[in-house]
């Protein structure tokens, strides 16, 4: 075979073949173009559709986002517009002598809330506690020499104190006015739950910041600090600042209700404010505004606590907590019922009784006339009775 003629058949058939190429890839690329074209429509079209439904999905998350803040903020503006009028600033003045035997001023700043157009308001007993007073607490008498209340406007009025107790560092006082006085609307501490908004409306520092709003969350409930008084009370954790003179100020909820009195903060650390359930003071105002004062019933003994109990005693007690009987007053309610000295009472009602302080605390919810039921150790045997409260007026120390 002829090399050359072979290379000529072989040109001869690639040139068809070429041409045949050519024109199947012109209709190929026709074909392919119009699929092609369809094809990259429809995927455009489909990323055109998810970019939208992505940018939807961002702006919803950012108009979310915009709503929370703007709601927070919202939430806030309207607790406060609400309540600044009701919020009062409370200073005090006691008379002390200084080295020369002069007499001097000393001043404090606190806060407090009206409860009642008459003219009720509710703070803290160390904010009304007298400057010579042991560990900052008035004792239930040792109040300061003067105390004046501030209203939103800068009224100043003379305030006296209708009742307070120490241990809850809790007190209510009354001021006289033709003002129209606007009072808060008391919440359910009951009902708290942690993270929810928590706002503080108060003095802070000085009168010159008087209604200062701060806000966060609730960040713990049922907190037990110790405060000077020597009680522990079950308090509201809140990261809403509080600082000096915010004492005896509010702590609101969403909704401008009153959910607890401001009581303190923790130095060491930021955002441990501490706040006591409004709930604690409901049944004693509720009696004081009916009846202009506020009767406690009382069991009429003196008790102390297992611990010290043990240590004196140097023996073991039957159980770990409970209120120790050391004196059973005459004519008492506990009398009556027939509780003796070395008596050990561990539950009051519901509620378990660790010491004096909690029997102290639980007595607030009872009115005189009523009946409780007492769970007591008496020989290392539990027993139970049924005690009517009644007032009883401890006898005076000769």
């Amino acid at each position: 075979m002829d090399n050359r003629n072979y290379e000529y058949k072989t040109k001869s058939n690639t040139g068809k073949t070429i041409i045949i190429a050519i024109i199947f890839g012109l209709i190929s690329g026709l074909i392919g173009s119009y699929f092609g074209n369809s094809l990259y429509a429809s995927r455009n079209s489909e990323d055109i559709e998810n970019n939208k439904e992505a940018v939807v999905e961002n702006v919803d998350k950012n108009e979310t986002n915009e709503s929370v803040v703007t709601e927070q903020v919202t939430t806030t503006t309207n607790v406060a517009k609400q309540n600044l009028h009701s919020v009062v600033g409370i200073t005090t003045n006691t008379i002390l002598r200084d080295f020369f035997n002069q007499e001097v001023e000393a001043g404090a700043l606190g806060s407090g809330f009206i409860v009642d157009k008459s003219g009720y308001i509710v703070t803290n007993d160390h904010v009304i506690a007298s400057a010579k007073s042991r560990g900052g607490y008035s004792g239930g008498v040792n109040y300061a020499d003067d105390i004046s209340v501030l209203l939103d406007d800068g009224a100043k009025l003379p305030a006296k104190v209708v009742w307070s107790d120490s241990t809850l560092d809790l007190a209510i006082l009354k001021v006289d006015t033709d003002r129209e006085l606007t009072p808060v609307k008391l919440g359910d501490s009951e009902k708290l739950t942690i993270g929810e908004p928590a706002i503080a409306i108060g003095n802070p520092l000085s009168i010159d910041f008087h209604g200062t709003v701060t806000a966060g969350v609730v960040s713990g409930l049922n907190r037990t600090v110790p405060v000077a008084s020597g009680f522990d009370i079950s308090l509201i954790q809140t990261d809403a600042s509080i600082n000096q003179g915010n004492s005896g100020g509010p702590l609101f909820n969403s909704k401008g209700e009153v959910i607890g009195i401001n009581t303190l903060k923790i130095s060491k650390g930021e955002g441990l404010g501490f706040s006591i359930p409004i709930n604690i003071i409901k049944p004693i105002l509720a009696q004081i505004e009916k009846n202009g004062t506020y009767e406690k019933p009382t069991l009429g003994i003196s008790s102390v606590s297992i611990e010290y109990y043990e240590q004196v005693m140097q023996t073991k007690a039957p159980v770990d907590k409970g209120a120790y009987i050391t004196h059973v007053y005459e004519n008492s309610s506990a009398e009556k019922a027939g509780l003796k000295i070395n008596d050990i009472i561990v539950k009051m009602g519901d509620v378990d009784i660790e010491d004096i302080s909690d029997i102290q605390k639980e007595m607030y919810n009872y009115k005189i006339g009523d009946e409780v039921s007492i769970e007591y150790y008496r020989d290392g045997e539990k027993q139970e009775t049924k005690i009517k409260l009644e007032k009883f007026e401890f006898p005076k120390e000769k």
